[in-house]
C-alpha cells in the first residue's frame, strides 16, 4: 500500500518501471490508497523536488540499470546484503571481453549499475585511463568517449579539490555535442577511489586474459603504457588526499 499524494509527482514524472522498483512494487502492483498525510520520516516531505522524493525512497537500497545502446533501461531494486555495505563507499568498474572486438563494461555504486556496449574501433580503454590520470595530476574536466556503433558513451569527469563528479552519457552519434545526449548513469567519488577503481579494473583484465589474449580477442594491444602512466601519477600524488582518503597499495 503507497500512501501519501507526495507521491503524485513521481506518479506524473518519473519512469513507470523505476518508480515502481525504488517504491518496492511490481508491476502488477496498484496505489489502492492516497492519502494526505502520513507520519513524518516514513514518505518523503510533499514540498520536496521529484527527484528528491525518489532518492529518499531508494535509501538503502541498489538499483540496477542495463543499457547496451538499444532498447530501454532495466531497473531491479535490492536490499544490501549487509550494514557495512549499505554505508561504505562504492565504485566497481568491470571490463569483459564479449567477442571479437567487443566488450560489456560495467559500472556501478552503491545506488546503480549500468552496462555499455563498446567496440574498438576507437581507443576506448586508452581514452579512459588517460583521462584519469589527467584528474590525478589536477585537471578539473576531462572526457573518454566508447563506441558502439553507431551508438557512443562518453564519460564526462569534472573534478573540484578531492572529488570527483561522473556523468556517463549515451549519444546516438559521437560527434554529438555534451546537451544531446542522456545521462545514463552518475556519481560523485574522491578522486584517489576513481583511479584506485579504474587502476583494479585493468589489472583483473590483464590477470584474466593476459596481453596476448587480450590483443587477440580485443583486436587491439593491452593499454599498459596508459595504465601505467596512471598508476604512476596516483602514487606521486596520493599523499596529497591522505587526510581526506586511506589509499591502498595497488
Amino acid at each position: 500500500m503507497i500512501r501519501s499524494t507526495s507521491l503524485l509527482d513521481l506518479v506524473n514524472t518519473m519512469d513507470l518501471e523505476l518508480r515502481g522498483a525504488a517504491c518496492g512494487m511490481t508491476t502488477d502492483s496498484t496505489l489502492i490508497h492516497l492519502a494526505d498525510r502520513v507520519d513524518d520520516g516514513r514518505l518523503p516531505d510533499p514540498r520536496a523536488s521529484a527527484g528528491e522524493q525518489l532518492d529518499l525512497l531508494v535509501t538503502g537500497h541498489f538499483i540496477r540499470q542495463t543499457r547496451t545502446g538499444s532498447g530501454g533501461p532495466r531497473w531491479s531494486v535490492r536490499e544490501p546484503a549487509t550494514e557495512e555495505e549499505s554505508t561504505m563507499a562504492h565504485l566497481r568498474l568491470v571490463w569483459v571481453l564479449s567477442g571479437h572486438g567487443w566488450a560489456d563494461c560495467t559500472v556501478s555504486d552503491d545506488r546503480a549499475e549500468v552496462e555499455v556496449t563498446v567496440s574498438y574501433v576507437t581507443a576506448g580503454p586508452e581514452e579512459l585511463l588517460t583521462a584519469v590520470a589527467r584528474l590525478v595530476v589536477g585537471e578539473t574536466e576531462c572526457r573518454a568517449q566508447f563506441e558502439a556503433e553507431p551508438t557512443a558513451f562518453r564519460w564526462v569527469f569534472y573534478r573540484e579539490d578531492t572529488n570527483v563528479w561522473i556523468r556517463l552519457l549515451e549519444l546516438a552519434d559521437g560527434r554529438d555535442h555534451d546537451n544531446r545526449g542522456t545521462e545514463i548513469w552518475s556519481t560523485q567519488q574522491t578522486i584517489d577511489l576513481v583511479a584506485r577503481t579504474v587502476i583494479r579494473c585493468f589489472d583483473e583484465i590483464v590477470r584474466e586474459y593476459g596481453e596476448s589474449t587480450y590483443r587477440g580477442k580485443w583486436g587491439e594491444h593491452f593499454p599498459r603504457t596508459e595504465l601505467e602512466a596512471l598508476r604512476a601519477a596516483w602514487r606521486e600524488h596520493r599523499g596529497d588526499w591522505a587526510t581526506f582518503s586511506t589509499p591502498s597499495e595497488l
